[in-house]
């Protein structure tokens, strides 16, 4: 069972989301079109974001997290290179965070509900690098 991939574990589920979701947010950049240019992005294209960046960036980073949890602790590596990805990913999260709030904040348009969202999943990420840290040390440990 050490190395069956571990859909059903409860615990490793966020991150298998957030990994996806990461993924998939980096697929949705190098589709054909301007997805910085939509209005709650724009203040992360203003700061020098390009679509290509962020989707090759996306895309790496859930990869790399999915990968690794998929390899579940088979090699002694896949702790620190989870906690490496979720860090990565927390900061990706709330740089959209902060990136879709921004307009609201400086009054330019209405709230919506992506800052929330990235919100949480930023917060989901800060946990899952603290459960791999925690692996990490636990592996070390043996």
């Amino acid at each position: 069972m050490k190395h069956f991939p571990n859909f059903l574990y409860p615990e490793r589920l966020p991150e298998w989301i957030s990994s996806m979701i990461m993924l998939l947010l980096g697929v949705s950049f190098l589709l054909p079109g301007e997805t910085l240019s939509i209005t709650g992005y724009h203040t992360l294209e203003e700061i020098g974001f390009t679509d290509t960046s962020m989707g090759l960036t996306a895309v790496a980073v859930g990869v790399l997290r999915l990968a690794a949890l998929y390899i579940n602790g088979a090699w002694e590596r896949t702790p620190a290179i989870r906690m490496v990805g979720a860090v990565l990913s927390g900061f990706i999260m709330m740089a959209f965070a902060i990136g879709t709030a921004v307009p609201f904040v400086i009054g330019d348009m209405p709230p919506n509900t992506a800052w929330g969202t990235y919100l949480v999943i930023a917060l989901w990420d800060l946990h899952a690098s603290y459960k791999a840290g925690y692996d990490a040390r636990y592996i070390h440990n043996r």
